[in-house]
């Protein structure tokens, strides 16, 4: 015992003295280093802008590289200028993937060329605050994961109909998994598209954003739904995706407003409020057909469609479509199922479109406008009246249910007219509802 005694006491006695530049390093590590002027950054840490960055030389190298993983680049506020050839943040390392990125509080515009901020290999990033305006994409996001873009503003560089403006987008995924966009402001892509979901992106959640293509219009503004050259870019494009939520959100002013196409699957368009469009939603999905699979189905539930010039449009459908608990009033028509002129029959899927327990009110010509000879389901939805719908005006009206044959001669929106039988619809809309049950919760 008595020889162990002074090996405890120096131990006891040294411990302290170890100790201390520790925390002195650790301490001196925490602390943000400061950015003047465009650099790589290729160690951890966080790294703040104290002041505006600028560089003359015409270079496409990019001002601000993060190629490093655990890094917090805080703008503070300031602004990046730099050649309209060179990106201003770029995000990623090519022989590595990187992880734990924040990029937040900072402004870029004017780089119709590139993006303003590009993000490539990443797990787990986040853009937070920043304002991007009239780039030719504001942020670029490719193969990565638990992305996160919110609380920012995106804006395009305006112009409508014929114009030199370029074209241009807000934000773009491709090949991402797990990315969630959210409250951001996106503005004036009329030239473009606001968010697009793209190449192969897996469960991306598209939530509570505000969309406003032409910021200029007001109510006053009304698209026609047969005019070829009302170009006003779109709000929110899903193609070639899988597993996407679109939910929550106001999309005005576009052409578009949500619109589902390529081969997307497992879709969920809920409860936003589209308004003042050519089309609020439209579904253009073609791919491997003959699926059962409801888990692949598109569905368009619980939505404000009002005052468009289509509530919702489909040109083709592979998977099955759900239409349910929508509230389509006061558009030109409220859904409308084109002929195709391209599509085989079993490609365009009528047959895999259901409509049910919406509200298809105040329609100025069409409640449903099916220019198909294939029949499409649209059993218990409410028309506007008790009475049920009307018919198209035509000689042959009103026109019999085809299954039914109970007459389309009541008082709510109209139906259309088989365009291989005269005198019967080619809309299923026998039995009806009395009352609207289109906001009466989830499908």
């Amino acid at each position: 015992m008595k020889l162990r005694t002074p090996v405890l006491l120096a131990i006891l006695v040294l411990a302290p003295v170890a100790a201390t530049p520790v925390v002195d390093a650790q301490t001196q590590a925490s602390g943000p280093t400061a950015i003047t002027e465009c650099r790589i950054i290729t160690d951890p840490g966080r790294y703040v802008l104290t002041r505006n960055l600028s560089r003359e030389e015409l270079t496409d190298e990019p001002c601000l590289r993060v190629r490093a993983s655990d890094v917090v680049l805080d703008g503070q506020g300031h602004t990046i200028e730099v050649p309209r050839l060179a990106t201003p943040v770029s995000v990623g390392a090519e022989d590595r993937r990187l992880s734990n990125v924040t990029v937040r509080n900072l402004s870029a515009d004017s780089y119709y060329e590139t993006s303003a901020i590009t993000v490539d290999g990443v797990d787990g990033v986040t853009v937070r605050n920043v304002t991007l305006s009239d780039n030719q994409v504001g942020i670029s996001v490719t193969d990565s994961t638990s992305v996160r873009i919110e609380s920012s503003g995106f804006y395009g560089a305006g112009g409508f109909g014929a114009t030199t403006t370029p074209s241009s987008y807000g934000v773009t995924l491709a090949n991402t998994t797990d990315a969630v966009v959210t409250d951001n402001r996106f503005g004036r892509f009329t030239r473009g598209t606001a968010l697009n979901v793209d190449d192969g992106a897996r469960n991306t959640t598209v939530a509570n954003n505000s969309i406003r293509g032409c910021v200029e219009c007001d109510e006053s503004f009304e698209f026609e739904w047969n005019a070829s050259l009302q170009d006003a870019g779109t709000g929110v494009e899903i193609a070639r995706a899988t597993g996407t939520a679109v939910v929550n959100n106001s999309v005005s002013y576009h052409t578009d407003g949500v619109v589902v196409d390529g081969d997307s699957s497992d879709t969920e368009i809920r409860q936003n409020r589209i308004t003042h469009t050519k089309q609020g939603v439209l579904v253009a999905t073609t791919g491997p057909t003959g699926t059962d699979d409801t888990d692949r189905q598109t569905l368009v539930a619980n939505n404000t469609l009002r005052e468009n010039a289509v509530g919702l449009e489909t040109t083709a459908t592979h998977v099955p479509l759900v239409i349910r608990h929508n509230d389509v009033a006061g558009n030109d028509l409220g859904l409308y199922l084109p002929e195709s002129r391209v599509c085989a029959p079993g490609i365009v899927g009528t047959e895999r479109i259901d409509v049910s327990r919406n509200a298809i009110v105040n329609s100025t010509l069409w409640a449903v406008n099916n220019e198909r000879s294939a029949t499409l389901n649209a059993t218990a939805n409410y028309w506007g009246a008790a009475s049920g719908p009307s018919s198209a005006n035509d000689t042959d009206a009103p026109f019999a249910d085809p299954e039914t044959g109970t007459l389309a001669d009541g008082q709510g929106g109209a139906v259309s007219e088989s365009p291989t039988t005269a005198g019967e619809s080619n809309v299923r809309f026998d039995p009806w509802l009395n009352e609207s049950v289109a906001e009466a919760g989830a499908p």
